[in-house]
């Protein structure tokens, strides 16, 4: 916390000493530079977090078991050699917008902001294992990934020990 305040300056902290998020996340957003400066920040963290979580669910997981770790920027991170397969879902740009509104308060030109920051869709969806369309009702994804479940346990039990590689 202390380094973002210095970086980005008393008006991304509020009063209590909490994250403005909201705040920080109109900068980073409407500047790229700023937003490289944030993820130099807090992706190492992250990172060593993520790493200690997959290694402590290796020491205690069945041999077969699937860990699904959700990271939204894998690919923007370069991340993606930590996980055996990875798992897109898609959906139409205006639906991703206005799940961003919804889910995050968002105007529409901060949600489009934030999902430009993102790697297109499609690239994503050609680099992935899988891919899970949530364009459709809930129970349609639901479905999906029900139907995906036993290719994911079938890659656990042929090859346990690449499902997470957390080094």
């Amino acid at each position: 916390m202390a380094a973002i305040r210095e970086e980005f300056g008393p008006a991304t902290v509020t009063e209590s000493g909490a994250l403005d998020r909201r705040a920080l996340a109109r900068r980073v957003f409407a500047d790229p530079a700023a937003r490289q400066r944030l993820e130099a920040l807090t992706h190492p963290a992250i990172l060593a977090e993520l790493r200690a979580r997959m290694r402590a669910w290796q020491e205690r997981a069945a041999a077969d078991a699937v860990l699904v770790v959700v990271l939204p920027l894998l690919y923007e991170a370069g991340l993606e050699g930590l996980v055996d397969r990875v798992l897109v879902t898609d959906a139409p740009e205006e639906s991703l917008v206005a799940r961003a509104q919804r889910r995050d308060g968002l105007t529409e030109a901060e949600a489009r902001q934030r999902l430009a920051a993102q790697w297109p869709p499609a690239e994503k969806v050609a680099r992935g294992d899988y891919v899970v369309s949530t364009a459709g009702a809930l129970e349609e994804t639901r479905a999906q990934v029900r139907a995906l479940w036993p290719a994911l346990v079938a890659v656990a039990e042929a090859a346990p020990a690449m499902v997470a590689r957390p080094a």
